[in-house]
């Protein structure tokens, strides 16, 4: 009211004066004008202090009520709405900024308000094996295979029978005052914006993976393989089988040691243990490694028929495929490597110290070997070793996969629980923190996605991972398997198959689009 009030009567007194002032470029009124009415906004600054315009403020920051008693759903697969289990109040940040001020009129300083919650929304009973995708009130949010373009601080926890209390709520609520929920899918979301949702929770929605889908073989299925034709290939170690199933609907197509088994009708006429396979791409045949019979099977697919058995040293593990009309077979307990030539099974050893377990080829040809306390690179054209690199002592790397977008071979540590990445060019060393006890490794030769599988025998879990922008490892997607998930199969078209060597199937990941 001031700046008004001395505003006038400067140009009264302007006027009074009467010619022009300021070089001639303002009369002599509206100069007194302006002179009073700055002096009069300095006096309502001092008497009233800045103007300040206030945002939308919320009176009560409580979050919504829940509902209490809800049925808990069961669910196999599908999109699927929560409901809220735990919830701190609304988290309310002020920002303002100054505008206006010119010509000595007063400052207006804007408000406004933005509001966070941390809060966990139950799904389903579980354990479930993913969640996929999450919607807020139908725009996606989240998406487990596009961590660069989801919010941030979303945690899934799948329902197991261990679970364990999530760390977020823990540290508000303190510790032994959270449940577990235990055999309860529920999602942690931390500190979530609630700007663009009326300052409220949003309707949320996910898309769970209720169950992997299945293909089935008979008892303890161990390794897989996949022929020419699309076909897949599941070794079943206790029955002494080896099925094959249509590669896309999982169908079973036949049974190869079944027709003409024991008289038990429980055992398939196979030698002892049959343990792993490989497709051997000149010949087109399948190669099984027979654990308790020094024996590696012919398998001819066009058949499903076992047409040759060749004799290897003792516990023949891991068979590999060199691309050169051979494959390779780890002997752990004999320090030895088994040469079979495809061309007329011919078969021929050399030593490899330090206990040879699992092998993969990478795209120059050589073959990777983990053994107890070092990775090998191995010539398999000359038949020797070409480099060693030295790990720790009891490290027992497992299951290795060639990577063809970053080049690089990534193996499972099982003795401390960790995932390498070994570079070819100058044998230099990464590492990631895992899980429990990682146990095999797989990425498709043809795969641009940048995704390799690795498999955790003891925590059910199969892990999807990537090397990152910033050449870190980044693990990016997760999912609940059964009982102890075994060696892995990478395909073309992004899915992996795991099998779980504790019963008589595999399960299918869709991998990244």
């Amino acid at each position: 009211m001031a700046a008004l009030a001395l505003g006038v009567v400067g140009g009264a007194i302007g006027g009074a004066v009467g010619g022009s002032a300021l070089f001639g470029l303002m009369s002599a009124q509206a100069l007194g004008f302006a002179l009073g009415s700055a002096v009069g906004g300095a006096i309502d600054r001092q008497l009233f202090g800045p103007e300040t315009v206030g945002g939308g403020r919320l009176d009560d920051l409580s979050i919504q009520v829940s509902t209490y008693g809800k049925m808990l759903p069961v669910v196999y697969a599908g999109r699927v709405a929560g409901n809220v289990i735990w919830s701190t109040d609304k988290r309310e940040e002020r920002s303002s900024h100054s505008s206006g001020g010119k010509g000595g009129g007063s400052r207006a300083a804007a408000e406004s308000f933005h509001y966070s919650a941390s809060f966990a929304v139950s799904l389903c009973e579980g354990p479930i094996a993913a969640v996929r995708r999450i919607w807020a009130d139908s725009n996606p949010i989240w998406d487990l295979y596009l961590p660069e373009t989801s919010v941030e601080g979303v945690t899934v926890h799948l329902g197991t029978d261990g679970q364990e209390p999530d760390a977020l709520i823990e540290s508000i609520e303190g510790v032994g005052n959270v449940p577990g929920y235990r055999n309860q899918a529920y999602v942690v979301f931390e500190d979530f914006s609630l700007d663009g949702y009326g300052a409220r929770i949003p309707n949320l929605t996910f898309e769970v993976v209720g169950m992997l889908a299945a293909g089935w073989g008979e008892d303890m299925a161990q390794g897989l393989a996949q022929s020419a034709d699309g076909d897949l290939w599941v070794v079943a170690n206790l029955r002494r089988t080896v099925t094959s199933l249509d590669g896309r609907t999982l169908a079973r197509k036949a049974v190869v040691g079944r027709d003409d088994g024991n008289a038990d009708g429980y055992l398939g006429s196979l030698r002892a243990q049959p343990w792993r396979i490989a497709h051997e791409p000149v010949s087109g045949h399948l190669f099984v490694t027979c654990l308790g019979a020094a024996r590696v099977l012919r398998i001819d697919p066009a058949t499903d028929a076992v047409v040759a058995e060749i004799a290897v040293p003792i516990y023949p593990h891991e068979i590999a495929a060199d691309g050169l009309g051979a494959v390779w077979v780890t002997h752990p307990w004999g320090d030895r490597l088994s040469r079979i030539d495809a061309a007329d099974n011919g078969a021929t050893s050399v030593a490899l110290a330090g206990e040879p377990y699992a092998l993969c080829r990478d795209g120059a040809g050589h073959l990777w070997i983990s053994c107890s306390d070092a990775i090998v690179r191995f010539d398999p054209v000359a038949g020797a070793e070409v480099a060693r690199v030295a790990l720790g002592v009891k490290w027992f790397p497992g299951g290795l996969t060639w990577n063809p977008a970053d080049g690089r071979i990534w193996f499972a540590c099982s003795g401390n629980d960790v995932i390498g990445v070994l570079n070819p060019d100058n044998l230099a060393l990464s590492w990631r923190n895992s899980g429990t006890w990682p146990a095999y490794a797989a990425c498709h030769p043809d795969d641009d996605r940048r995704t390799v599988f690795v498999s955790l025998l003891f925590g059910n879990r199969v892990k999807l991972l990537k090397r990152g922008a910033d050449n870190g490892l980044d693990e990016f997607a997760e999912y609940k398997t059964e009982v102890w998930p075994g060696p892995l199969l990478a395909l073309a078209d992004g899915r992996c198959l795991v099998s779980n060597t504790n019963r008589a199937f595999f399960q299918e990941i869709e991998g990244p689009s």
